[in-house]
């Protein structure tokens, strides 16, 4: 019974202490990033895009969009990229072999025409059965600072292997992924871009803010009036996006330390995707791939394409790093289920998994610098382990409790350290986004992170703010340990779910 007692008594010990260290850095992160995010706005990052749009330095941008059955969003996906305020860019749509209608309403609608020229594969992909292009007078008259409007016909390869193609075909210097279910803000690629302006020889990548169009009026591609969704489901992640998106990323990013980038939005320099492989699939053709990760697929290809990257400019010695802003520059339509919300979420921390698996000779390696020994770290013993332990705390706390080796006094710890501290966070979170700055008027009135206004919204945000640690973390909990053992299982499939579409 001593044996057992010990035992018990040192797991409760570690669980207090993981979960104090836990959220006392979750709290020094914070503090992080309402620095940098009141910094952007003092310095006006966000003003002076009309300077800005003719600016003579300011490079040209391929828009890769991959589209996986999403005929319910693909249109006014593609019309919000049309209306994009920059000089200069294509657009380029990789259809991955849909089995619904979203190939022939992309062609039908815009008046595609297949083009003869052969495909120039520099990335290994799947077979393309075809390529096609919006006639150039059309385009040159309606749009004249799009260079050019393609759309790819392909077998399905995964979304990784779309944008692979995207790149062979790409003819400008940086590289910009977007989800097909998603909606660009009208300045979106101005405000990304700046980073690569400021800094030119050392940012090689930038990600964005990502707000949820749930509860949002869209009318042609184009969020007109941002609102709040109704769901608690929804409601739920807006709390969340705030907290793990904006605050948690604008934190890693400032500290040199980002090595996930959101696949709604993120910007990088094409030479330097190819140096690396491209992104990761079974048809990886590339020395570096090959040597760093092999032919193989991963269902979470933001995230290691970063860690990649950041591989390959250690090994070069280059000085290089990649830039987050703290601003919604993309919107994407919500799971609105939560067996959804619960896929999307194994499909996540599998990836995860997946991209610490393939790069743990950087774990803990003083040779890859801060990668190594913070960013690896952080994501290992946090976000791949701190799931797994939490809901460990909460599976035994019962079992112990029952069996009468659990007292009060840990009940208390464990309940303000798994609850309570989470729930202070998430309001911290909210307080510092609902920031307002009268010095940068967007479309939607002053700048801050929610465009949310009003005391009742604010409220409300709140009000979920402070529950969502209770039930609905948990629940995420319980996804992410199931994503565990399928990891274990080998499990690679996207379980792609279908999107209601942005027409209200």
């Amino acid at each position: 019974m001593t044996v057992i007692f010990f035992i018990v008594y040192g797991i409760q010990i570690f669980i207090l202490s993981y979960l104090f260290i836990y959220n006392t850095l979750s709290l020094g992160l914070f503090f992080i990033a309402a620095y940098k995010i009141r910094k952007y706005v003092r310095e006006g990052k966000l003003s002076h895009l009309t300077l800005l749009y003719h600016h003579p330095g300011l490079p040209a941008v391929s828009f890769l969009v991959p589209a996986y059955n999403e005929e319910n969003a693909i249109i006014e996906s593609m019309e919000s990229l049309m209306n994009l305020r920059y000089p200069r860019f294509e657009i380029i749509i990789i259809n991955d072999g849909s089995t619904d209608s979203t190939f022939r309403r992309v062609k039908n609608h815009f008046g595609f025409q297949k083009l003869t020229t052969p495909v120039t594969e520099i990335l290994g992909t799947e077979s393309v059965y075809g390529v096609y292009e919006l006639p150039l007078e059309t385009l040159q008259k309606e749009k004249p600072n799009i260079s050019r409007v393609l759309l790819i016909d392909k077998k399905n390869g995964g979304k990784a292997d779309s944008l692979n193609a995207g790149i062979n075909l790409s003819q400008h210097p940086y590289v910009c992924s977007m989800d097909a279910d998603s909606l660009m803000d009208k300045s979106a690629l101005l405000i990304g871009m700046r980073p690569f302006l400021d800094h030119p020889d050392e940012v090689v990548g930038v990600g964005g803010q990502v707000g949820i169009v749930n509860g949002c009026r869209v009318e042609k591609g184009k969020v007109v009036e941002v609102g709040l969704p109704k769901k608690s489901i929804e409601l739920f992640q807006v709390v969340e996006y705030a907290r793990s998106f904006n605050i948690g990323r604008t934190a890693l990013a400032t500290l040199n330390s980002l090595i996930v980038l959101s696949g709604v939005f993120s910007i990088f320099r094409r030479d330097l995707l190819l140096k690396v492989g491209g992104y990761l699939t079974r048809n990886m053709k590339t020395e570096v791939g090959l040597r760093y990760c092999g032919a193989t697929d991963t269902v979470c290809e933001d995230m290691e394409i970063v860690v990649r990257l950041y591989r390959y400019i250690q090994e070069q010695k280059l000085h290089a790093r990649i830039e987050y802003l703290p601003f919604p520059l993309a919107w994407t339509e919500a799971p609105a289920v939560y067996t959804n919300l619960g896929k999307q979420r194994n499909r996540w921390y599998r990836g995860l998994t997946e991209s610490l698996m393939f790069h743990r000779k950087m774990l803990l390696n003083p040779f890859f610098g801060r990668v190594g020994l913070f960013a690896m770290p952080y994501q290992f013993f946090f976000e791949f382990l701190g799931p797994l332990f939490e809901l460990a705390g909460y599976v035994t706390l019962p079992f112990f409790y029952f069996l009468g080796y659990v007292n009060n006094a840990y009940l208390i710890l464990f309940f303000l350290l798994a609850i309570v501290y989470g729930m202070v966070l998430s309001v911290l979170t909210l307080l510092i986004g609902m920031w307002v700055s009268t010095r940068y008027k967007t479309e939607y009135e002053n700048y801050n992170i929610f465009f949310s206004k009003g005391l009742k919204n604010i409220i409300l945000l709140i009000f979920y703010a402070l529950f969502s640690n209770i039930g609905y973390r948990q629940y995420l909990l319980c996804w992410q340990a199931k994503g565990f053992v399928d990891f274990l299982k080998g499990k690679k499939s996207w379980e792609k779910f279908e999107h209601k579409g942005f027409r209200t």
